[in-house]
Formats: structure tokens, C-alpha cells, sequence
């Protein structure tokens, strides 16, 4: 429960420097350094959610080749 409501406060604070970075939300800090944070934001929320997976049972190469299938998929769409 407390993995999930963290994983919510991740996903609000990358919701934040989208916001930022699409000019509805006012900030002082650069194009360069708003992309930097949704990036790191990005990347906390993917290994808090790897973190559940494991919480919830699911083992590493379990979670490595379902990501993998994923991103591949995804990358087949990307030009």
C-alpha cells in the first residue's frame, strides 16, 4: 500500500514538470533542466513499479523479459 501511494506521489511530481515543461505551469528553470527532472522522475516511477513487481512475487527475469517484449513492441511503433 505504501509502495502504490509513493508510486501516486512519483506519477503527480512527473505530471508537475510535464506541466512545466508545456508552459501551463509557470517555472523559472530551463527547458533543459525541465526535461532533465521529467526524466529522472520518469525513471524513479519505472523502478518503483519494478520494486512492487517484486514485492508482489514476480522474479527478476520474469519482470526483465516481459519489459523486454514491451519495449520491443513500443520500439516497433517508434521511427
Amino acid at each position: 500500500m505504501e509502495r502504490g501511494l509513493k508510486l501516486g506521489e512519483e506519477f503527480g511530481e512527473l505530471s508537475a514538470e510535464i506541466l512545466k515543461l508545456s508552459g501551463y505551469k509557470k517555472s523559472d528553470e530551463t527547458a533543459e533542466k525541465i526535461k532533465y527532472n521529467i526524466l529522472l522522475e520518469s525513471s524513479d516511477c519505472m523502478i518503483m513499479i519494478f520494486d512492487i513487481m517484486i514485492e508482489m512475487g514476480f522474479s527478476k527475469k520474469e519482470i526483465i523479459d516481459m519489459s523486454e517484449k514491451q519495449i520491443n513492441k513500443w520500439l516497433s511503433y517508434v521511427k
